[in-house]
């Protein structure tokens, strides 16, 4: 006579079977309720993040054109002033060198180089932020739940 399961032992099997494939069916479900709540989540963030995307895009364009005016007022400032130290100049090199030594030449120079350093004026470039770029997240994948039932299945049609 052979090594046979006897049949409370095989009610037993029946049973855990059953309770693994109620399990499964939960489990799936907790899985697709998780990947619903996974997807709503998403799509609002995306929401927000193209929302934010699109706040950052709007004052990054208004603080541009600011630059852009500050830039061209600068700009005419510095032509006036060069403008000026170049006149002022010339008219130093007009002066004996004698009046460009004292203090009054001295006095006109200082006042040339205060004009000249205007020059080192440059734009302002600001690093804006950058809308981050974020990867949709994955699904928890059904098929690696363990086939429990399938196995106990098997082992009682042995």
């Amino acid at each position: 006579m052979g090594i046979k399961l006897i049949k409370s032992e095989i009610d037993r099997l029946i049973n855990l079977k059953n309770d693994c494939e109620r399990a499964d069916e939960t489990l799936s479900a907790a899985i697709n309720t998780y990947n619903d709540a996974v997807d709503a989540a998403w799509r609002t963030f995306e929401d927000n993040l193209r929302v934010y995307a699109e706040a950052l895009n709007e004052a990054q364009s208004e603080l541009s054109s600011e630059i852009e005016s500050h830039d061209t007022v600068l700009n005419d400032a510095k032509e006036y002033l060069d403008a000026l130290a170049n006149d002022r100049e010339a008219q130093i090199s007009e002066r004996s060198e004698r009046w460009q030594e004292s203090e009054a030449g001295e006095n006109a120079q200082s006042l040339v180089d205060a004009l000249r350093e205007m020059e080192s004026y440059e734009s302002f470039e600001p690093e804006f932020v950058e809308a981050p770029e974020v990867e949709e997240p994955q699904h928890i994948d059904q098929g690696s739940i363990p086939a429990a039932s399938g196995m106990i299945e098997s082992i009682i049609e042995m």
